[in-house]
């Protein structure tokens, strides 16, 4: 089974892959594939350009269990997760589990094609510090929620996970808004992810998205 983190990653941070890690024994995952999106849906743009957010992945993945997986990049325009999940199943039919904070679970029913990605994929979403517990699913949604992993392993995709182990308080917003602020928050990175950020001064400013590109 391979695991699959979407998101804009910028910067990355351990509270991105950390979970993911934790839950790699639990479900039997082979691989983890960090996908860094083009243009989100409903956000606003990333601060730094792709290069730079897919350069801090690499930085982290050791390309055989940890994958920095650039395709939503390379497709460009808005990123749709149904649309990457049905290019990974295209490649490869082994089961895929999204890995998801208990915070986007809430809104997951609401994505383009929810409908249809119970078909693709398994779900499992971590418990968020702040978020109190997991969030109310419609019907259709909540059947498929299990507390036990196996239930998982035992079937190629449809059921959704609720994990309540380690929680990491952290977010993308809350680095930039310290480094932009002056400080250092070294503790909440990866050091090469640190050190990549100082060489190229991101984020140190408003209007990050204008810092030099790789």
């Amino acid at each position: 089974m391979r695991g699959v983190v979407g998101g804009m990653f910028d910067p990355v941070h351990f509270g991105h892959y950390r979970p993911a890690l934790e839950l790699a024994p639990l479900l039997g995952l082979t691989e983890i594939r960090l996908i860094p999106c083009a243009r989100p849906a409903h956000r606003p743009a990333p601060a730094a350009s792709g290069a730079h957010r897919l350069a801090m992945l690499r930085l982290i993945a050791d390309g055989r269990f940890l994958i920095a997986d650039d395709r939503e990049l390379r497709r460009g325009g808005v990123s749709y997760t149904f649309d990457t999940l049905c290019s990974l199943q295209e490649e490869d039919d082994s089961p895929l589990t999204l890995i998801v904070g208990a915070d986007a679970l809430a809104g997951l029913p609401d994505w383009r094609r929810a409908d249809e990605l119970p078909e693709l994929c398994h779900v499992a979403a971590a418990a968020r510090p702040g978020t109190p517990g997991f969030p109310a699913l419609p019907p259709a949604w909540a059947a498929r929620c299990t507390r036990d992993p196996a239930d998982l392993r035992a079937s190629p995709c449809g059921r959704v996970y609720l994990h309540a182990g380690g929680a990491w308080d952290l977010s993308s917003s809350r680095v930039r808004a310290l480094l932009r602020a002056g400080e250092q928050p070294r503790h909440c990175l990866p050091g090469p992810v640190w050190s990549y950020l100082r060489r190229h001064r991101l984020y140190r400013r408003a209007g990050a998205a204008a810092e030099a590109r790789p």
